[in-house]
């Protein structure tokens, strides 16, 4: 198992993710008032767990031995569901 895991499994983890609406132009009221109305988007990310507290969670879906992919920390506030995948041991075979 790599050195820089900290929780020997992965996780499936449904989330309400945080919104911004727009970029440098001006926004009509119409839609501007159709947005407020549109709950912000639900996301699902599995990953391996490098690190956990009471306040996130990060993971990165490819870990190496010393190097990992990009990390999603995930405000724990904003998470619907949490589960475990797979564990990392259920993955590891011998090979002679």
């Amino acid at each position: 198992m790599s050195q820089i895991i900290s929780s020997p499994d992965r996780r499936e983890i449904t989330w309400r993710d945080a919104e911004t609406y727009g970029d440098s132009e001006w926004i009509s009221v119409e839609e501007m008032c159709e947005q407020l109305r549109k709950a912000p988007p639900v996301m699902s990310t599995l990953g391996y767990v490098l690190f956990e507290n009471d306040i996130y969670i990060a993971v990165a879906d490819t870990v190496g031995p010393e190097e990992c992919s990009a990390i999603t920390k995930i405000p724990k506030s904003m998470i619907l569901s949490m589960h475990i995948f797979q564990t990392v041991e259920d993955n590891y075979e011998t090979s002679d």
